[in-house]
């Protein structure tokens, strides 16, 4: 069966969405491994999985929490310390470091981060399949974007954005509107995210994932 690294982006929230889906995959007799940062390690063998670290000269062990300890003292994570991040991890990438892990582990696909597109690029240039993937939801109004309950399909005509930006206002109303009359709503949308979080990553996404490996259209 295949060899299937997961590229998660760092956070707790990002990560704990893909290891059911990880785990689903491995019952089906694929083998999967992690690459990410140092500091998630503990996190990410935990769950039982393999895990070479990347990018440890942009991110050394220990830098995630010096940073949370920081910010606990109300020093902000800024745009400088962001950006000196940022390019050290693409001069670890221009450097081929995701090419020497290809070489090392052989993996027969990529599901890379959305919100690292400059690692999903990377990845894709060493010629494995990639698959992108999302484990958050959208959090801010965006006229282009469908509410999750709407049918609409996005459009580039005035009349359709317009469109989108009226439902879009309408749900978020109706959303704000139910939380502040129904304490116990928040809680509710919460347990239904995570249901669905579940649903999209444990059945769905194998079929996706084993169709791409097999060469068959997805859909």
């Amino acid at each position: 069966m295949a060899l299937i690294v997961f590229m998660p982006f760092h956070w707790a929230s990002d990560l704990n969405p893909t290891f059911a889906l990880a785990r689903k995959l491995r019952k089906h007799g694929h083998r999967v491994h992690y690459l990410s940062i140092p500091d998630t390690a503990d996190r990410i063998r935990s769950q039982g999985f393999e895990f070479p670290p990347v990018f440890s000269r942009a991110f050394p062990e220990g830098a995630l929490l010096k940073q949370y300890e920081s910010e606990a003292q109300g020093n902000l994570y800024g745009v400088a310390e962001f950006m000196d991040r940022f390019q050290g991890t693409l001069r670890a990438l221009r450097e081929g470091e995701l090419d020497h892990v290809t070489r090392e582990l052989g993996p027969d696909l990529f599901l890379t981060s959305s919100g690292t597109p400059w690692v999903g690029i990377a990845a894709y240039k060493t010629g494995v399949p990639v698959i992108c993937f999302s484990s958050t939801l959208i959090s801010v109004v965006d006229s282009a974007i469908p509410p999750f309950n709407s049918d609409l399909i996005p459009s580039d005509r005035l009349g359709a954005r317009l469109q989108l930006e009226k439902v879009s206002e309408f749900e978020l109303g109706r959303l704000i509107d139910r939380v502040l009359k129904d304490s116990s709503y928040s809680a509710r949308a919460e347990l239904m995210s995570k249901k669905l979080v579940k649903l999209e990553h444990e059945s769905p996404g194998v079929a996706v994932i084993e169709n791409t490996l097999s060469g068959k259209p997805i859909g």
